[in-house]
C-alpha cells in the first residue's frame, strides 16, 4: 500500500507519464463505451421506451467524458 501511494503521488516523470497513459486509456474506454450506448439506444428508440430524459442523460455523459477527460490534449 505504501508503494501504491508513492507512485501515486510521485514527481518522477515516469511515473507521471505511466499515470496520464492509464488515465487517458480508462477515459477513452468509457468514452468509447458511452458511445456504443448512444449508438444503440438511438436507432431503436423503443429500447429505452420512450424515456427522453434517459436520452438525454446519456448524450451529456458522452460528451462531458470527450470534451473533458478525452480531447483535453
Amino acid at each position: 500500500m505504501k508503494n501504491l501511494v508513492r507512485w501515486l503521488f510521485s514527481t518522477n516523470h515516469k511515473d507521471i507519464g505511466t499515470l496520464y497513459f492509464i488515465f487517458d486509456v480508462i477515459a477513452g474506454v468509457m468514452g468509447i463505451h458511452a458511445s456504443q450506448n448512444l449508438r444503440t439506444y438511438s436507432f431503436p428508440p423503443q429500447i429505452l421506451g420512450g424515456n427522453h430524459q434517459l436520452y438525454n442523460v446519456l448524450i451529456t455523459f458522452h460528451a462531458f467524458l470527450m470534451i473533458f477527460l478525452w480531447l483535453r490534449r
